[in-house]
């Protein structure tokens, strides 16, 4: 044990002047198993990284210089924003033993600013108006707006003025893109151009009217017509815009309106040996809205000698047509129609053996002097027919119910040779014309015929209007069928609650009115004079 404690003593006085020698290398600052600083790492560590340009992360603080391989450098601390700051540089490695730990990222340089946003693109220019189309040629189309700078929508290019109905101009163009910016969205279609010089500019004239001016023994059952040199707008035509006066006072009436005719028709019978004024003002328009020319005034005197005979049968609209059926029309050709062929409610391939040629509402056709329409034609014509039809129907049964008739079933049903003074006629049996007969009376007398059956003339056989007596005021409503024999001649309306039959060369001056269908071969049917 002695001997031991000797032996340290030893050992410790003769490594004296090893430990002088390491501290004085201690006192020359060098290090030994010390940790690199944070930021630079270790006591030469690299500094913290600049901030960086354009805004990317700062890179990581640098490890330190002499660190010891097991101690960590601390983090470097963040790349100060820049800017529109680059990434901090990264420190350099550290010499000697192995590299501290990584300095953490610096943090990002503050975010470069934004791009300037584009400036919004002006509004595409208004495409200028297509010009007028010569002779009603339609106005070429706007032209496109220009595109927008930068990206704002054009706006729709200007509706072309001028022709009518201008082609619609093309969307203005889209706007480029401003300098970062987005592009600008396409201009709006420009709107339709109004129409200009290719318009209907041209105002309506009254061209005819009946009673004719001026004119005297107008019949007390007379309705007053004014016909014009283009269609009228049927909205326009009124009590107002077209009246009827017996002196100052205003006579009460419908007006109705056919294919370029306004009809007046009065709610009584007008007086006898009277004075009346019409008048149609300019409120009357045509479909472009064109007022008449000129107002339209002319004055007629009604007859001295009050008419004999029943009161005419009122028309109404079916007045407008010289044939109008419901279920056919038949033709074998070749027929000469004056006056408007009507059907409905059957289709227009229900009037056959006419070739007709489609010209706008209704047909025509080289037998027909006038339209034929149908109820499948275009507008207004559907509504018209539905409404003649209900006037012919309705009538038939005025005339069918006319009571206390002046001769009750004359000749037995059969009046072959017979004169017939005006007045109501009844039969409660079917009626032959074996031979000729004579209506004899003045231009404003009257005639119905009421047939309980059927009305048949006689091959070759003809009525006969004498006296000035006018076909437009002979009815005859029958309740069975009609038939006309060949080359037989008839006068006056028939209004058939069935069919109407003219054989081969029958002929008619009047007009067909049946509930069913008119069958025709080669006939001639004139509609009477107003």
């Amino acid at each position: 044990m002695r001997s031991s404690t000797l032996f340290v003593r030893r050992l410790l006085i003769a490594a004296l002047p090893s430990f002088a020698l390491l501290a004085s290398a201690c006192d020359d600052n060098d290090t030994l198993d010390s940790p690199s600083d944070a930021g630079a790492a270790g006591a030469a560590g690299s500094k913290e990284g600049a901030a960086g340009k354009a805004g990317s992360s700062g890179s990581s603080g640098v490890a330190g210089k002499g660190g010891s391989p097991s101690s960590a450098g601390h983090a470097g601390d963040a790349g100060s924003s820049g800017s529109s700051g680059a990434p901090g540089k990264a420190g350099a490695a550290g010499t000697s033993g192995a590299a501290g730990k990584g300095g953490a990222a610096g943090s990002g340089g503050s975010s470069g600013a934004a791009g300037k946003a584009g400036a919004a693109g002006t509004s595409g220019a208004a495409g200028k108006g297509g010009g007028a189309g010569s002779g009603g040629s339609s106005g070429a189309a706007g032209s496109s707006g220009t595109a927008g700078k930068g990206g704002a929508a054009g706006t729709s290019g200007a509706a072309g003025s001028g022709g009518s109905s201008g082609a619609a101009g093309s969307g203005g163009s889209s706007g480029a893109a401003g300098n970062g910016g987005a592009a600008g969205s396409a201009g709006s279609a420009a709107q339709a151009g109004t129409g200009g010089t290719g318009s209907d500019l041209t105002a309506p004239t009254a061209l005819s009217s009946v009673p004719a001016p001026s004119a005297s023994n107008v019949g007390v059952g007379s309705v007053i017509r004014v016909t014009f040199s283009e269609a009228i707008d049927p909205s326009t035509l009124t009590a107002a815009s077209f009246s009827v006066k017996l002196g100052s006072v205003a006579v009460a009436g419908q007006v109705s309106y056919f294919e370029k005719t306004a009809t007046f028709a009065p709610s009584a019978p007008l007086a006898q040996n009277s004075h009346y004024d019409v008048a149609v003002s300019v409120a009357a328009k045509d479909l472009a809205g064109n007022a008449l020319a000129a107002p339209y005034a002319w004055s007629f005197n009604t007859s001295v000698l009050a008419a004999l005979g029943p009161a005419p049968v009122a028309l109404g609209t079916s007045g407008n047509f010289a044939i109008l059926a419901q279920s056919t029309v038949t033709n074998v050709p070749t027929s000469a129609i004056t006056g408007n062929l009507g059907l409905s409610p059957a289709a227009a391939s229900y009037i056959t053996g006419f070739v007709p040629t489609k010209v706008g509402t209704y047909w025509t056709s080289p037998q027909v002097v006038g339209g034929i329409f149908a109820a499948d034609n275009d507008a207004p014509t559907p509504s018209n027919l539905t409404t003649a039809v209900a006037d012919m129907q309705t009538a038939y049964t005025d005339a069918a119910g006319r009571p206390s008739p002046n001769f009750l079933n004359l000749g037995a049903g059969s009046i072959g040779g017979a004169t017939l003074v005006p007045g109501l006629y009844k039969w409660a049996s079917s009626l032959t014309i074996p031979a000729d007969i004579a209506l004899v009376g003045a231009a404003n007398d009257v005639w119905i015929f009421q047939v309980t059956g059927d009305l048949t003339l006689s091959s070759a056989k003809a009525m006969v209007i004498s006296g000035g007596g006018q076909p437009k005021n002979v009815f005859w409503q029958v309740a069975g069928a009609v038939n006309l024999g060949t080359t037989s001649h008839a006068e006056g309306i028939v209004l058939c609650k069935t069919a109407i039959v003219l054989e081969t060369g029958a002929s008619i001056n009047g007009r067909l009115l049946a509930q069913t269908a008119v069958n025709l071969a080669s006939n001639a049917v004139t509609q009477p004079a107003p």
